[in-house]
């Protein structure tokens, strides 16, 4: 499972076993703004993460990748 939260910055994640045990390394989804409010979907072999972000007006974003923190894709923005 992909975990995600926010620290106040940016959005987080980590993968969780179904036992529940950590599985990788936390990892960073944004880098610039503020970030909150992240959510999951996941589908097959892909998930989504989407997020607030506050850049001087309050925006959407989304990431798409795979199970490994190093494939995300470029941001997708509303």
């Amino acid at each position: 499972y992909l975990v995600t939260w926010d620290n106040g910055a940016d959005v987080l994640g980590r993968w969780v076993s179904v036992l529940g045990a950590v599985a990788s390394d936390i990892f960073i989804v944004t880098s610039t703004n503020t970030q909150y409010l992240p959510a999951v979907a996941f589908g097959s072999d892909r998930f989504l993460v989407t997020y607030s972000d506050w850049s001087g007006q309050y925006d959407v974003y989304g990431r798409l990748g795979a199970p490994n923190p190093r494939l995300f894709l470029p941001l997708l923005r509303r």
